[in-house]
């Protein structure tokens, strides 16, 4: 930021169909969420997904575990907003339309590194990398999938657990 901080960002930008240009016609920053939490050089803003008239966005827990366990912040979390940029109303801690609101937008929480994330048919999957395991697992709104900075968390609610981490960060579908 102007201040020299470290913070995670979404810009969303326009193009103009069947234009070839590397200026876009447009942009809109997501910033005013993401405002609040410094981020770090690694565990920050990971994968994008749209899945219908939302957006979903992992954002790792910017080496400090407990934020991920506490809703007023960004990291550690799977973020669900509008294509605007604005919060989902029927996210699970929706409280106001306040941009500023972290909680606005935490569709999950209790990560370490989501870097992998995929939707399909409305479906979440994550990809969680800890230190010396990762996991697979199925999202589900409001849930706390519980990372506190040990290895025995990147365990819980897991449909899979790594040994030892490989560090998924792409995920693909193939049907």
């Amino acid at each position: 930021d102007a201040d020299g901080i470290l913070r995670n960002n979404v810009v969303r930008f326009e193009t103009r169909p069947e234009t070839f240009s590397i200026k876009p016609a447009g942009q809109m920053e997501f910033s005013d969420v993401f405002i609040g939490d410094e981020s770090s050089p690694s565990h920050q803003i990971g994968s994008c997904q749209v899945d219908g008239d939302s957006l979903l966005v992992s954002v790792g827990d910017g080496e400090k575990p407990a934020f991920s366990q506490i809703l007023e912040s960004t990291l550690g979390k799977v973020l669900r907003m509008a294509l605007d940029g604005n919060p989902v109303p029927d996210n699970p801690f929706y409280v106001d339309d306040d941009r500023k609101n972290p909680a606005n937008y935490v569709w999950a929480m209790g990560f370490r590194n989501p870097f992998g994330l995929k939707t399909v048919n409305g479906r979440v999957f994550v990809a969680d990398n800890g230190p010396d395991l990762d996991r697979f697992l199925e999202a589900q709104p409001g849930r706390n999938y519980l990372w506190d900075g040990s290895d025995a968390s990147i365990g819980a609610n897991a449909t899979m657990v790594l040994s030892p981490s490989s560090g998924v960060v792409q995920m693909d579908r193939y049907p």
